[in-house]
């Protein structure tokens, strides 16, 4: 692993003094004259991505070409559309800019747009530009606009990189091999990965070892499980599509409430009663992780980007994963993401252009600074701790297969507000699903409509 690491190092260190001499004629066409440009982010990653001597002094060539200070704003979250919003309406409204580019999801976009504070990038961006994104990026994260609008652009290849945010389960191999349970990998292959295989599993699984009535070992825990919104969507959303079911609907280019769908109802009561009859999900706050470490937890649902802290925890039992089992309405295996991160502008900034210029070059996102004349030489860059990460044949085949099938599932997150989350909540907690979704449908759509800013 170290001849590997330092071998891309050498290869980073000189393809970044390519870089920055085809980069340098391309910025004489984006002068910035001096100003400072500021990006807000919830951590500092222009320190993160730039903190290697090598990265440090590309970076500084980057200023230099397009005659620009970078500086970074520490921002709360700004994921959801009330959190952006409530960040940039007073530099809106004041006519001012004191951030210049925010890096937020799809439902932080959708709720900014449509109250107008955000630029419309169509000028901007056009044909060109999404055919000069790397193979290893969805190019498709921008197909919803708002009023007929596009706002968003790409962050980088590291956060629409498609080996980084599959929602899949990773189990614990020793503890089914010594029970008896067949391996889902073998299932997964055979095609016999499904709702009622998981379901002989998570029941068999499931133990009470000392007789106190609380369980001792379970079946199934979902990684974000700290706060109800996370958990609800966290856990709900990717069964929901593992059945080809969805949250909302594109009818006319309107998004429709689509949770009393068939395949989706039917995900619920499968989910319902794993959680509220059978009690085989770790409930609310469990501490999911650390179950699944010291080896009393099964199945953990996360992503493959969570894999790398799986095995720098030294966890003692192996490890694989496989994608989430295929629902009764399904034929074949959806792997999918529900949300993606990347950069808007608040509607007041000046030199957009030129700005998500530099943004292409300091992250080196369109084709013209590329690493390499090949991206593909460069696809592992991003999920190289994924890959040194794994412990068997198995689990690098079913990245290979995550990465090649993997598919944005956008829009069906919007719903996720208070009222909806208390609903979800309702849910799986033994509520009539029919009734109670019924009950909540009108507050739905009418959510939709004013986050779409639907006349």
């Amino acid at each position: 692993m170290k001849i590997q690491k330092y071998l891309l190092v050498t290869a980073l260190s000189l393809s970044i003094l390519m870089v920055g001499l085809c980069g340098a004629a391309i910025a004489e066409d984006y002068n910035l004259q001096g100003r400072t440009v500021t990006y807000g982010y919830i951590v500092d990653l222009i320190e993160r991505h730039f903190s290697e001597p090598e990265e440090a002094a590309y970076l500084r060539q980057v200023e230099e070409d397009f005659n620009v200070n970078v500086e970074t704003i520490i921002t709360p979250s700004i994921s959801y559309a009330q959190e952006l919003i409530s960040y940039i309406e007073p530099q809106v409204r004041a006519g001012e800019t004191y951030v210049d580019v925010l890096l937020t999801t799809n439902l932080g976009m959708y709720g900014a747009a449509s109250e107008g504070l955000l630029m419309p990038l169509d000028d901007f961006l056009d044909d060109e530009y999404w055919d000069s994104l790397p193979p290893t990026v969805f190019r498709d994260y921008h197909i919803f606009p708002v009023d007929g609008s596009y706002y968003s652009f790409q962050a980088s290849s590291f956060y629409a990189h498609r080996m980084l945010n599959n929602i899949l389960l990773i189990y614990n191999k020793d503890l089914l091999a010594r029970e008896g349970h067949p391996n889902p990998y073998e299932l997964w292959k055979a095609g016999e990965w499904t709702w009622d295989a998981f379901k002989d599993i998570a029941l068999a699984v499931t133990r009470d070892f000392d007789g106190s009535g609380e369980n001792d070992q379970w079946a199934l825990g979902e990684r974000w499980n700290w706060n109800e919104m996370v958990f609800t969507r966290g856990l709900i959303s990717p069964w929901v599509i593992a059945n080809n079911g969805s949250g909302v609907n594109s009818v006319e280019g309107r998004m429709v409430f689509a949770m009393d769908e068939p395949e989706t109802v039917e995900a619920l009561e499968f989910l319902q009663e794993l959680y509220h009859e059978e009690e085989v999900i770790m409930p609310l706050d469990e501490g999911t992780t650390n179950a699944f470490i010291d080896g009393s937890l099964a199945f953990l649902q996360s992503s493959t980007g969570y894999v790398p802290t799986l095995h720098s925890n030294e966890m003692e039992d192996d490890f694989s994963f496989v994608p989430i089992p295929k629902g009764p309405q399904a034929d074949e295996h959806r792997a999918t993401f529900t949300h993606i991160l990347s950069h808007v502008m608040p509607i007041t900034v000046e030199h957009p252009e030129e700005i998500i210029e530099l943004t292409n070059a300091m992250f080196r996102i369109t084709e013209d600074y590329w690493y390499t004349d090949s991206w593909e030489d460069e696809s592992n860059i991003y999920d190289e701790d994924i890959i040194m990460s794994l412990r068997d044949i198995e689990s690098m085949e079913v990245r290979e297969w995550l990465y090649e099938n993997t598919e944005v599932v956008l829009g069906f997150n919007d719903m996720w507000y208070d009222g909806f989350i208390e609903m979800m909540i309702e849910i799986m907690e033994g509520a009539n699903i029919s009734d109670t979704l019924g009950s909540h449908k009108p507050d739905a759509q009418a959510y939709l409509d004013d986050m779409y800013n639907y006349k």
